[in-house]
């Protein structure tokens, strides 16, 4: 989280925002979390899984990061935080995105 930060900080000023869906479900968790972990940006949660989003998202490890367009349609799907910076740099300097390497994923 750390890195997500630190991106969130550089581009913050350049028309990027950020938020995170948490995955507990138990209110006093995620508090403890966040009090250990403060984010800079919004936090959601689900606790009831109302809106299935692990299974509509493929969320089954995380942290999972998408970037998503001013339309919040979904542009790049599961990247790091490295490659995120890369893209966001492209992005924002008017470079073409080009084609971006996958890491694998623990399954």
């Amino acid at each position: 989280m750390p890195q997500v930060i630190d991106l969130y900080n550089k581009y913050k000023d350049k028309g990027v925002s950020m938020f995170s869906v948490e995955t507990e479900v138990e209110q006093e968790k995620i508090n403890q979390y966040l009090k250990e972990s403060p984010q800079p940006w919004e936090v959601y949660y689900d606790p009831t899984n109302a809106s299935r989003f692990r299974d509509l998202y493929d969320i089954y490890s995380t942290p999972v990061m998408y970037l998503l367009d001013k339309d919040k349609k979904i542009k790049v799907k599961r990247v790091d935080a490295e490659q995120l910076d890369k893209i966001l740099d492209n992005l924002i300097n008017g470079r073409e995105i080009g084609k971006i390497e996958q890491k694998e994923h623990d399954h």
